[in-house]
């Protein structure tokens, strides 16, 4: 599962960013809109510069550092482990008569997990290789582990996505009754979506309450996990439920966007749910299903751009695609402009945004950065800085080298544990989608990311089961018996000298 690792999904989103941003002003006589666009939010194609690609480099050097420091991290774990309480044996179908622990029949390849003791079968290898680990000492040995219980976790998902989405349809008939109804909120959002969203934002429910409509791209990839996991074996009621929850979040997050300008989160729904079932079941699915959602956005994006450009005489088509090349020039600008400038570091106001947010700390935090916040505001064009960027526009050349160091770690341990783990599969899921987006801004740490992420992990801990746990009650301190084994085979399937 390598194409989904952190580097992967940065290189692919880089690479296209690049590539789309670099077609799009090689070719000004076919995006004649674009300096149209630029013009809008002061773009000077002059922002490009030299000092912006090298702190890239540095920025994209100090991801692949904390890779690669959790990755080594996790290897000398393992070998400390292996070292100390694995026994590699070679299994026949002589030595399979009187082991000194339990194997399968012999003429299978078997691996003993040390997490959950259970054998599993590799159809790859005609030979008998074992690697078995000996239970911790009885002392240490734990009496419970907790499992997810798929059918329970598909209910408490159908439930706390049913409220997610009536609350979302409470404050649109909301909004159309202080208006006339719902054909009338339906017609401005055709004749003027920018009054048809500003309408919604001024008839909110409570504070927070953007917050629930943006989990349902969490409730909606979790429906996908709990789809993959659960397979055939998945109870019919559950399965049923798990799939109304994609068809309501589909219908739901293709409408909204239209008229609040919230297409990422029907990005992030299409690429988690995708990701995760990737990742449960280990191998690349779908791709029918991800050019079914690649339409869909695009259908979103498309009537978007038309509804709030009508004032130009090109096709729907041919606006929505120079719109989206757009996007990409604005996004790399917005990542070489501010070293251009030299503007106080804004301490966190970007990177830890969402967390104040949550925090219920920007009230307090906001007034005291404003200042510094408003410089920085001179070199970014529109929307967000990226995720390369907002580091060093907070923190400063050092301070932002080391919060990518650690974010590139966070990235990779979160990739290990969504590889063992239905849970880290979900929470990387959300991950994964973000960085697939990360030039276009720094969703990660965004409120409603952060926010995805409890939901999710609440859901499981809601949906987990306490069960009775059996390890093998073996020696820990004494070694193995000695066993007359044959040799160990070597590569080229020989055998070598015993």
């Amino acid at each position: 599962m390598r194409w989904f690792s952190p580097p992967a999904l940065l290189a692919i989103c880089w690479g296209l960013t690049f590539a789309c941003a670099g077609l799009t002003l090689l070719l000004p006589g076919y995006f004649d809109l674009l300096p149209v666009f630029l013009s809008r939010v002061a773009l000077d194609p002059s922002g490009f510069t030299w000092m912006g690609g090298v702190w890239l480099a540095t920025a994209m050097l100090s991801l692949m550092a904390g890779d690669l420091a959790a990755r080594e991290n996790r290897r000398a774990h393992s070998s400390s482990f292996n070292a100390h309480y694995c026994r590699f044996l070679h299994v026949t179908s002589e030595t399979a008569k009187s082991p000194p622990f339990p194997l399968p029949a012999a003429g299978h390849s078997c691996a003993i997990n040390r997490a959950t003791m259970f054998p599993q079968i590799d159809p790859r290898s005609d030979s008998y290789h074992c690697v078995f680990t000996p239970a911790p000492r009885a002392s240490a040995t734990p009496k419970h582990q907790t499992k997810l219980n798929l059918t329970t976790a598909a209910r408490n998902t159908a439930r706390l996505n049913g409220i997610f989405l009536s609350i979302t349809l409470i404050w649109v008939l909301h909004t159309a009754g202080q208006n006339g109804g719902l054909p009338n909120l339906v017609a401005l959002a055709t004749h003027d979506a920018l009054a048809a969203r500003d309408l919604l934002l001024d008839n909110k429910l409570f504070t927070g309450m953007r917050l629930l409509y943006a989990a349902l791209p969490a409730t909606g990839s979790l429906a996908a996990a709990i789809l993959s996991a659960g397979g055939r074996a998945l109870p019919r009621r559950a399965r049923r439920r798990c799939q109304t929850i994609l068809i309501l979040n589909t219908l739901a997050l293709f409408l909204l966007p239209i008229v609040m300008s919230q297409r990422l989160l029907l990005l992030q729904f299409v690429l988690s749910s995708y990701i995760v079932t990737c990742l449960i079941r280990r191998r690349i699915v779908g791709r029918r299903w991800l050019l079914t959602g690649t339409v869909t956005f695009l259908s979103v994006w498309t009537l978007r751009e038309s509804l709030t450009n009508p004032q130009f005489q090109h096709t729907a088509l041919e606006l929505a695609l120079q719109k989206l090349a757009f996007y990409f020039v604005n996004d790399l600008w917005n990542s070489f402009a501010p070293l251009q400038a030299d503007t106080p570091a804004t301490l966190g106001a970007h990177t830890l945004q969402g967390v104040a947010i949550l925090t219920f700390t920007d009230g307090v935090l906001e007034p005291l950065l404003a200042p510094r916040i408003a410089t920085s505001d001179l070199v970014r064009g529109g929307g967000e800085f990226s995720l390369l960027t907002a580091p060093y526009v907070d923190f400063g050349l050092l301070g932002g080298a080391l919060f990518l160091f650690g974010a590139g770690y966070v990235f990779r341990r979160l990739f290990q544990n969504a590889r063992t783990s239905f849970l880290g599969a979900a929470l990387y899921a959300q991950v994964g989608a973000a960085l697939l987006f990360s030039s276009h801004g720094l969703y990660i740490t965004h409120q409603n990311c952060l926010f995805s992420l409890v939901v999710i992990a609440v859901l499981c801990r809601k949906s987990s089961v306490i069960v009775q746990t059996e390890f093998a009650r073996l020696p820990v301190e004494t070694p193995a018996p000695r066993l007359s084994l044959p040799a160990m085979p070597t590569k080229d399937r020989g055998y070598a000298q015993a």
